[in-house]
C-alpha cells in the first residue's frame, strides 16, 4: 500500500446507487490530479463486515484517512457498529460536495498537493445488499420502539438495552423503523432520499423516555411536539406502517413464485 505521509483517502464506490454514476465519476476525476493514494471500496457498507482486517491495517499504521463517502454521522455510526475502529479519520460528504469541492478540501484542509493520484482497488464480497439500520447511540433513548415495530427479527431488546443483531435480515427500502424512531437514532446510510434517515445532522433535542409512562407512540409525539412538527411525525408514522406493510407484501410474492403460485 503506497502512502504519502501515512495519509489514505478511502473512496465509497457506492454499489447502493444512492449517488448518480456521473457524480462518483467526477470526484474520482477530480481527485485523480492530487498526489493522493486513493482506495476505492466497491461498498463501504459490506466493506466494513467483510473487510475488516483493511481498517485494521490502516488504524494500527496510525494512517489519517480522509473518507470519500456520505453524511459523516452515517459514516462514523456505520463503522462504530460493525466494530470497526480508524483514530485518524475525516469524512468528506459526496452528497453534498460535487468534486471539485472534494479536491479543494483535500488540497487546503486535509495535507494533499497537486498531482496524481495512485490507486487501489478493494471489492467486498457481501453479496447480499447492504440495507440494514445503523443506530446513533448519542440519540438512541432505548426506547424499544423500533424492536416491537420491526417484524424481521433486526433489533434485539434485553433489560431495556437496543441491540441490531440481524441486520441483513432488514428489508430493501423499508426504512420504517427509522421513520417510527422519536429520537431520529435510526440511520439507513444507503437511502436515497437524504435528510436525517440517511444520517444529515439533527437539531431536534433528543427525547426523554417515556417507556415506563404506558403512553402510546402517538401521544408520546404530540406531547414532544405541536403544530406543523406534530402533523409532520403523524406522516412520518404513516409512511412507516406503509413501508412496512410493502415490504412483507414483497415477502409474500416471493414466497408464492418459490411455491408455483401468483397468489
Amino acid at each position: 500500500m503506497v502512502q504519502k505521509n501515512n495519509q489514505v483517502v478511502l473512496l465509497c464506490d457506492c454499489s447502493a446507487g444512492i449517488l448518480p454514476k456521473d457524480r462518483i465519476m467526477e470526484v474520482k476525476e477530480k481527485i485523480h490530479d492530487t498526489d493522493a493514494h486513493v482506495l476505492t471500496v466497491s461498498d463501504l457498507c459490506g466493506a466494513s463486515i467483510t473487510n475488516k482486517d483493511l481498517f485494521k491495517k490502516l488504524n494500527d499504521n496510525d494512517t489519517q484517512v480522509t473518507v470519500v463517502a456520505c453524511y459523516p454521522r452515517a459514516v462514523e455510526n456505520l463503522l462504530r457498529q460493525n466494530g470497526v475502529t480508524l483514530n485518524n479519520m475525516n469524512v468528506l460528504n459526496m452528497r453534498d460536495m460535487d468534486g471539485t469541492a472534494i479536491r479543494e478540501s483535500l488540497l487546503k484542509e486535509h495535507g494533499f498537493s497537486e498531482g496524481i493520484a495512485t490507486h487501489e482497488e478493494v471489492v467486498s464480497d457481501l453479496e447480499v445488499p447492504g440495507w440494514y439500520p445503523v443506530i446513533d447511540y448519542s440519540r438512541c433513548t432505548h426506547c424499544g420502539k423500533c424492536f416491537r415495530f420491526c417484524l424481521f427479527g433486526v433489533y434485539s431488546f434485553n433489560e431495556k438495552k437496543l441491540k441490531v443483531v440481524s441486520p441483513l435480515s432488514c428489508k430493501n427500502n423499508c426504512p420504517a423503523c427509522g421513520r417510527n424512531c422519536p429520537a431520529n437514532a435510526i440511520i439507513f446510510p444507503r437511502v436515497k432520499e437524504g435528510g436525517y434517515l440517511a444520517g444529515a445532522d439533527v437539531t431536534d433535542p433528543v427525547p426523554d423516555s417515556d417507556e415506563s409512562s404506558g403512553q402510546s407512540l402517538l401521544s408520546s409525539l404530540q406531547q414532544r411536539s405541536a403544530g406543523r412538527q406534530n402533523i409532520f411525525r403523524q406522516g412520518m408514522l404513516k409512511m412507516a406502517v406503509e413501508e412496512r406493510e410493502k415490504a412483507i407484501r414483497e415477502i409474500q410474492i416471493n414466497l408464492n413464485k418459490q411455491h408455483g403460485t401468483d397468489k
